[in-house]
């Protein structure tokens, strides 16, 4: 998904003296096979294109460029025409995000101003220090570039029980991510910050449903649309008995896109048997995949869980770090060849995933309802529950601006 590292050049700000080539180390181990380095107003840097072929990622014009991680729409174009055009749109701070998708860190200098922003969601990492030195799409390589950093309890709690901490912590005291409501100038100073405000839009529920349907449809589209042209029937869509899945599938079909399809599970698994049931019914084939069947020999482990380590940037998943590789060989598979792996993962958006009744409710009851996915036995006398639930309500109602 290529990576971007930045750190300012001041030797006073107290970073690391080698954290330049600690960083370049880092996004070797994580297995992007070329850095290359850059310099931007008093700012050394680093780009890596992605591990497995993949739509261009770096652009140069002139002082003029623009560096991407992730995956980057512009205008329903992808690669160096969406890069191009990304760069003509002039200042980020006021970019038209009617004409972008994607999910993505994107570094653009134009006329002389260099700045750093996420996706519209801030759904693609970056990470960054409270004093703003450094920031970077790798977390490990972010931590080996500062002197000390020491855990945040709350960060710690809400990664173990909810998978990944909420809003823009991270499991470190003073490391945060780049939120969507925040724009990152890169000056000679030192970085600035710009406020920016995306609105979600307040009239579906005053829309009658088929043209809710119709005006979603064309969003995902637009969108969908974009991956198809640029990578045609090399995508790899998985299949299971999921709303999510299917929609993805629907979706790709509609855009002229014949992926490969594939499903995860054990033999009898629910998942395996529908998705096979679908692919009978539409004539195509399915790829059935049981990650547990890899296996690894007991005193070879321990190297295992080392290498998915630094494969994961210190953050996996569901316990995916301590399996004997089945995970990681799925994943690699998954981007063969270079083909894009797709996910029907955010399509809880279109359902009510969590059965949620129809009426007002507190960020206090939702961070009850679906964040207090703890037991007493799980804790210590140092856990307070009541803190914990306090802390999260607070993120969410700040996040909807409640």
């Amino acid at each position: 998904m290529a990576g971007l590292f930045l750190r300012t050049a001041n030797a006073a700000a107290g970073l690391c003296p080698d954290a330049l080539d600690a960083a370049a180390a880092q996004f070797g181990r994580h297995g992007f096979p070329t850095v290359t380095p850059f310099a931007v107003d008093g700012w050394d840097g680093l780009h890596a294109p992605y591990i497995r072929g993949g739509p261009d990622t770096w652009m140069a014009r002139g002082d003029d460029r623009v560096a991407v991680a992730g995956t980057l729409v512009v205008d329903g174009r992808m690669g160096a025409d969406a890069l191009a055009l990304l760069l003509d749109a002039g200042d980020p701070t006021r970019l038209d995000w009617s004409r972008v998708g994607g999910q993505f860190v994107a570094l653009v200098r134009h006329a002389g101003r260099t700045f750093l922003f996420t996706d519209w969601f801030g759904a693609f990492q970056l990470f960054h220090d409270a004093d703003a030195r450094v920031f970077s799409t790798s977390l490990l390589a972010t931590l080996a570039a500062l002197p000390q950093v020491r855990f945040s309890a709350q960060g710690v709690y809400e990664f173990a029980f909810n998978v990944m901490p909420i809003g823009d912590d991270t499991v470190f005291e003073g490391l945060s991510t780049l939120g969507p409501d925040r724009i990152v100038e890169l000056t000679p100073d030192g970085a600035r910050f710009h406020s920016v405000t995306r609105t979600l839009p307040r009239d579906a529920a005053r829309m009658a449903m088929p043209e809710r349907i119709a005006r979603h449809r064309a969003r995902l589209s637009s969108i969908v649309g974009a991956h198809v042209a640029s990578f045609g029937d090399d995508i790899r869509c998985p299949l299971s008995g999921g709303i999510d899945s299917r929609l993805l599938y629907a979706a790709l079909r509609h855009e002229g896109a014949a992926p490969h399809l594939y499903v995860y599970g054990p033999p009898g698994s629910d998942d395996v048997t529908i998705a096979q049931a679908i692919g009978a019914g539409e004539g195509v084939a399915v790829e059935w995949i049981n990650k547990a069947l890899v296996t690894i020999a007991p005193d070879a482990f321990a190297g295992q869980v080392a290498a998915e380590f630094e494969a994961w940037d210190a953050l996996p998943t569901y316990g995916n770090i301590f399996d004997a590789g089945g995970h990681s060989a799925a994943c690699a598979k998954r981007h063969d060849g270079g083909a894009l792996a797709a996910s029907g993962g955010c399509g809880e958006i279109y359902r009510d995933f969590f059965y949620l009744p129809d009426r007002a409710t507190t960020a206090d009851a939702v961070a009850r309802t679906f964040f207090a996915r703890f037991l007493p036995a799980d804790t210590t006398a140092l856990f307070a529950p009541e803190k914990f639930i306090a802390r999260v309500a607070t993120k969410i109602g700040a996040a909807v601006g409640a």
